[in-house]
């Protein structure tokens, strides 16, 4: 019985290590999207800005902000 509660344990010690592993490139992955959605907002702001100080008006959106999108970027102010 032992020897069986031992391979279980190293199982699941196993299986835990894998996952905070996981967990850790999840995050990076997170963190290196938000980071390119701030660049690419910042960078439409910076061209919906040269448009404006041209004289001419940016073209609108090709259609509505989807509602799952909001959350993400109601902190960047769109």
């Amino acid at each position: 019985m032992t020897d069986r509660m031992e391979r279980e344990l190293e199982r699941l010690g196993k299986r835990v290590d894998e996952q905070e592993l996981e967990s850790v490139q999840q995050r990076a992955r997170l963190a290196g999207q938000e980071f390119t959605i701030r660049y690419l907002c910042g960078w439409l702001r910076s061209m919906v800005g040269f448009i404006q100080a041209s004289g001419l008006e940016p073209p609108p959106a090709p259609r509505p902000m989807p509602e799952d999108v909001r959350p993400y970027l109601s902190d960047i102010e769109l």
